[in-house]
């Protein structure tokens, strides 16, 4: 267990003023029902000079395989829960338990109130399913699940697609929230992705928000009515990763969400593709039409913190009737800004910088989790994106 059985009060810091603990050894979840109940009238016992806010916003389902893991997702959790309270079931699986127990933890948590208000409180359960229960998260998590709220799985890592235990898991809830720069496979991930978009779930990617600053550069390259036949007139891509840490799953899923974007967005097609996870330079090419556009991936090592993620994008463009040009944006040593610059025929190199904003992965989660029903230019990136890693819908004649 995370706790010793029992019930405990303790300050925890940052947004979170306040938490009741309660955990017990194989109990059922009836009694971790009950528990809740219980933990929130001692609360307002506690708190007696104040009447504290218990809200839900919305289920979150969270599947971990670990203790430490689970501890992660709740830390991240509670650094977001002023913006979005909910009721958490984090659960953590050891399907290899000779035994069949489940063991719980509740924490009731507050957050001081905004303007003197009363605190907001809302709920993380842990649930350690063990053995052959493990094999049925689904039906553990239903009878804790708050009723007439929307619910979202969280699954960290690379989703077990096709597996009954996370489509039963999934069957549960009404949107996904899943972080393709943590894939081990990007190719196979972002291709059951595509199949999974098609269905009744939203899905929230804390990858495409990683990427969401690059896009917006990008894009604002062409806004001017001058410069727009050039995002059609492109003749090559250069990006750099950086190569610290080895971290090659989250590189190569952000390139192919990059790459993936570009297409969908342009018209490309694959002329190349990549098979698998990217570990030293690439070259890949599109086609838009019948132009080939030219792909070069190259990794730099930038340092362990930079490890997986995107350095530059340059962009080489000429228009049949107009001069060549260049778009460039490169990240700048302090992680903060990016330098971007612009340069058509002979005219003179158009510089600045700009805030990058990359968010912290809590924030992101935040975003994702602000997210509802089908983002539908995702959807479409991530088809593409697939597409790009050379996997097919395939069904035999």
């Amino acid at each position: 267990m995370l706790l010793a059985a029992g019930v405990t009060v303790s300050k925890m810091p940052a947004s979170v003023s306040h938490t009741l603990q309660w955990s017990g050894d194989d109990v059922d979840l009836t009694t971790v029902d009950h528990q809740i109940n219980e933990l929130r009238k001692d609360l307002s016992r506690r708190l007696d000079d104040v009447s504290p806010v218990v809200t839900h916003v919305f289920n979150l389902v969270v599947y971990t395989d670990s203790v430490d893991l689970a501890e992660q997702v709740a830390a991240d959790l509670a650094s977001v829960s002023r913006r979005h309270p909910s009721r958490a079931i984090i659960l953590i699986a050891d399907r290899w338990h000779p035994e069949s127990p489940i063991d719980a933890e509740v924490r009731l948590m507050c957050a001081a109130g905004t303007g003197g208000g009363p605190p907001l409180c809302f709920e993380q359960v842990f649930v350690k399913v063990q053995g052959r229960a493990a094999d049925h998260l689904a039906s553990v998590v239903v009878p804790l699940l708050m009723p007439e709220v929307p619910t979202y799985l969280w699954w960290p890592g690379q989703p077990l697609f096709g597996h009954r235990l996370f489509h039963r898991l999934l069957a549960s809830a009404d949107q996904l929230v899943i972080d393709s720069g943590q894939f081990r496979s990007p190719g196979d991930g972002l291709n059951d992705l595509a199949r999974l978009c098609t269905g009744r779930y939203g899905v929230h990617d804390i990858n495409w928000g990683r990427l969401k600053p690059w896009r917006e550069i990008i894009a604002q390259f062409f806004d001017a009515p001058q410069l727009a036949p050039y995002a059609y007139a492109i003749k090559s891509i250069s990006i750099v990763f950086g190569q610290g840490g080895g971290d090659y799953g989250k590189s190569t899923a952000g390139l192919l969400l990059m790459l993936g974007w570009v297409a969908s967005e342009l018209g490309m097609e694959p002329e190349t593709t990549l098979d698998t996870v990217a570990t030293r330079d690439v070259s890949l090419s599109l086609l838009q039409g019948n132009s080939l556009i030219d792909i070069d991936v190259n990794f730099r090592d930038v340092g362990v913190k930079l490890g997986g993620r995107l350095m530059s994008i340059e962009l080489n463009a000429q228009t049949r009737d107009g001069p060549e040009a260049l778009f460039y944006v490169r990240r700048s040593s302090d992680l903060l800004h990016a330098h971007v610059s612009m340069r058509v025929g002979t005219d003179s190199e158009i510089k600045r910088v700009v805030a990058l904003d990359i968010k912290e992965d809590p924030v992101l989660l935040a975003d994702e989790l602000a997210a509802a029903g089908h983002d539908h230019l995702y959807e479409r990136v991530v088809e593409m994106a697939a597409r790009i890693a050379g996997r097919e819908v395939w069904l035999p004649e």
